[in-house]
């Protein structure tokens, strides 16, 4: 989520820094000459597209960024800022080493690896029809690319994905209907609508509510501020400023909609990001732009450049003192937009690196070792892997890329409406030692050969298993920071338990 946060906050300043870099320079009067003409701009527009028609943005006269040929050089033209933004999305995509949510890879990366390589796991959406083949099929291509040219190691398998997605991300590629119908019938080999199946299982069953439900204010109180953050600023003041509200009706739209559903999550309401960027942008050029088109009449300096001669009711020019004081004003605005695009680079720059590197790692982390573990010459007949965790915590084959049995714990949704009903996580979470007894008889047995040779669960539950591991020939192997703040069943560490060697053979 973090990282989105940064390119927001680009994205936000674009509106401003793209425009043309500022030609003038220092004139005589020392006070006017660094603020060029601007030329009347469309008020109906939220954000004009036609620099022609808006020469210059201040923000990089030299009193105010001082000298930076590099940055005014990269927003000087679209084609820069593009390739800024496509270079920005391939670096943050080869930068992230944690894990958001689990649909991450369970619902694409893990559907593609099962089709490419022919072994992985389909979660229950995919068994009823919930979920379309479109968006994995992009990187069962690339999957099977690799497979061809004998490439599929695990690192181009957990990085080109996330490089072909932040390309796919800079330009904004889409699909329509028609074309998902037609892949989600190769997959299914059948005609199904997802989209159809998805609104019937949310809306009309509301069996989404198995996993968590929130008041129905919770987008407009905490779910919206929290995924803007400190973009909040600029965005209220934008729309504030912005004659057109069209794109803000659209973002008040989607949130009353979704805020009918009663399981919410951040990731739901992302996509009013970009949206929202757009006042942001408003906001930024206002500081930029206002009072010097309708306050300011162009002439020519000495040296040929354009500045501002303010004109009083009778039309004639002002006295210095009030060309002063417009230049002081402008000034000040202009300071206000420099310290406030710090404001947002301080408050976002530095939790983009911790989500994207720190928070969360644990999970990702394990399924390299897990790999390691299976290597060709370590693989044994009895090699199987228990992820005691809450379902889908870690990546799965399309990480581990090794053909040993997993298990994790499920939690399906009540699909056969059956009462009471307890999902397989909550089981084992309610008592742990109790169902491990049941599926392995393994507080009670001595023999250990249907023991999986590996466990992977949260330190929290560290000191209810050990004891049972230790008795039963296992030590722990492997340990892995995940994150500074738990919440629920995680914790700060992912723990993983090996049955010695001598055991396994």
């Amino acid at each position: 989520m973090m990282a989105e946060d940064v390119s927001s906050s680009t994205t936000a300043g674009g509106s401003c820094m793209s425009r043309q870099r500022p030609s003038s320079q220092s004139s005589a009067t020392g006070t006017s000459a660094t603020f060029s003409q601007n030329r009347q701009k469309s008020s109906d527009s939220i954000v004009s597209n036609d620099d022609k028609n808006d020469n210059d943005c201040f923000l990089f006269s030299e009193h105010i960024l001082g000298g930076l040929p590099v940055m005014k050089r990269l927003f000087s033209a679209e084609r820069n800022i593009f390739m800024a933004l496509v270079a920005f999305r391939v670096v943050n995509a080869l930068l992230i080493q944690t894990q958001y949510v689990p649909d991450e890879y369970w619902q694409s990366l893990e559907i593609a690896h099962s089709t490419a390589f022919g072994y992985g796991y389909q979660t229950w959406e995919w068994r009823n029809a919930l979920r379309g083949y479109l968006y994995p099929s992009i990187f069962t291509v690339l999957y099977k690319v690799l497979q061809i040219l004998r490439l599929d190691y695990r690192i181009l398998l957990i990085k080109a994905p996330r490089m072909l997605q932040g390309v796919l991300a800079a330009t904004a590629i889409g699909s329509c209907l028609t074309l998902s119908t037609l892949v989600d019938y190769l997959g299914y080999g059948k005609f199904v609508l997802v989209q159809y199946n998805f609104f019937k299982f949310n809306v009309l069953s509301n069996l989404g509510s198995h996993y968590g439900t929130h008041p129905w204010h919770w987008y407009v109180t905490q779910g919206y501020p929290v995924i803007i953050a400190t973009h909040l600023v600029p965005f209220v003041a934008g729309v504030c400023k912005a004659r057109n509200k069209s794109l803000f009706t659209v973002i008040l739209w989607t949130l009353l909609i979704y805020s009918f559903l009663s399981h919410k999550e951040f990731r739901f309401v992302m996509h009013t990001i970009p949206l929202s960027m757009h006042y942001c942008g408003v906001y930024f050029h206002s500081l930029c732009t206002e009072d010097l088109q309708s306050n300011t009449k162009p002439h020519s300096s000495e040296k040929g450049h354009s500045v501002p001669s303010p004109e009083n009711s009778s039309g004639n020019a002002s006295p210095d003192s009030e060309q002063k004081k417009k230049y002081f004003v402008q000034k000040s605005r202009l300071t206000k937009a420099y310290y406030l695009l710090i404001f947002l680079a301080v408050t976002n720059i530095p939790l983009a690196f911790y989500f994207n590197l720190i928070h969360q790692r644990g999970t990702v982390l394990v399924t390299k070792f897990l790999h390691d573990e299976f290597a060709p010459e370590k693989l044994t007949p009895t090699s199987h892997v228990l992820f005691l965790m809450p379902c889908h915590s870690t990546p799965f084959y399309s990480h581990i890329h090794r053909r040993v049995p997993m298990r994790f714990l499920t939690c399906e949704p009540n699909l056969s409406q059956t009462d009471p009903y307890v999902d397989e996580a909550d089981l084992f979470f309610n008592d742990p030692l109790k169902w491990l007894d049941k599926e392995y008889n393994m507080t009670t047995s001595k023999k250990t050969d249907n023991f999986p040779t590996h466990f992977v669960y949260y330190a929290n539950l560290h000191r209810t298993l050990f004891p049972h591991l230790d008795r039963a020939g296992y030590r722990k192997c492997g340990q892995f920071f995940h994150t500074h703040f738990p919440e629920g069943r995680c914790s700060t560490h992912v723990l993983v338990s090996c049955k010695r060697r001598t055991q396994q053979l």
